[in-house]
């Protein structure tokens, strides 16, 4: 779609803040109107149109993608968000390591082991790191029971930003790390993307390699954004 408009704006509203486009206020797929409870989200929204250029990139709004799945799907999918969550408690990307080269291996304990012994500890869990990538954990329920409820008490505008990190991190501690806010999205990026960043140094420029790492870090700060702009400020 080509830019249609020539200035993006946010305003008060009687239930929160509109963005509109010269004037109109934006609607959702679902044709609802993009109403905001929290007025840094409708600015970053705004901001996000306006960066827009010759034509409008779906891939780089993520604050707006965000928006939207909460307007216009929130609650009613908030059953099936939560179990695409789950699933991720025993494939996370932080539990399963190589075996080698052993720089990788050290670099994958250095960046990795903090966070699962955070998540370990902060939610009771025992998640461990194996070298069997066949081999997937079974969590015992009384810890699936824990993240339900975790996931159970977030908002829905937080239970989208945290389905968001986990799929492009592929790491529910990750995920779990920024929902806490307790991890900044540079460290998130490189941990959530060390294995490709490490294949990038040891093999040099890839085009398709750098078009997925952009992505990814674009996501990561995304999130990371939405997070702030909801209100949790608690990043050390």
């Amino acid at each position: 779609m080509k830019r249609f408009f020539k200035n993006a704006a946010y305003d008060p509203a009687p239930n929160g803040f509109v963005v509109k486009l010269d004037g109109r206020t934006i609607k959702t797929p679902k044709r609802n109107e993009l109403v905001l409870a929290h007025e840094q989200l409708a600015g970053l929204i705004a901001q996000e149109w306006d960066a827009q250029e010759t034509s409008i990139d779906n891939a780089l709004m993520p604050i707006t993608r965000m928006a939207t799945s909460v307007i216009d799907l929130m609650p009613e999918r908030r059953f099936d968000a939560e179990a695409e969550i789950l699933p991720y408690f025993r494939t996370d990307l932080l539990c399963f390591r190589a075996e080698s080269p052993a720089s990788l291996v050290k670099r994958q304990r250095e960046l990795w082991d903090p966070w699962l012994t955070w998540a370990n500890s902060q939610f009771n869990l025992a998640m461990t790191a194996t070298t069997n990538v066949t081999t997937s954990s079974t969590p015992e329920p009384k810890q699936v029971l824990t993240i339900k409820e975790y996931l159970g008490s977030l908002s829905d505008w937080q239970l989208v930003g945290l389905h968001s990190i986990v799929r492009t991190s592929g790491s529910l501690i990750l995920g779990l790390a920024q929902c806490e806010r307790v991890i900044v999205a540079d460290a998130l990026f490189a941990a959530a993307c060390l294995d490709e960043i490490f294949q990038s140094e040891a093999w040099g420029y890839e085009a398709d390699l750098d078009k997925r790492l952009q992505s990814a870090k674009r996501e990561i700060v995304g999130t990371d954004t939405w997070f702030a702009a909801l209100g949790n400020n608690n990043v050390n």
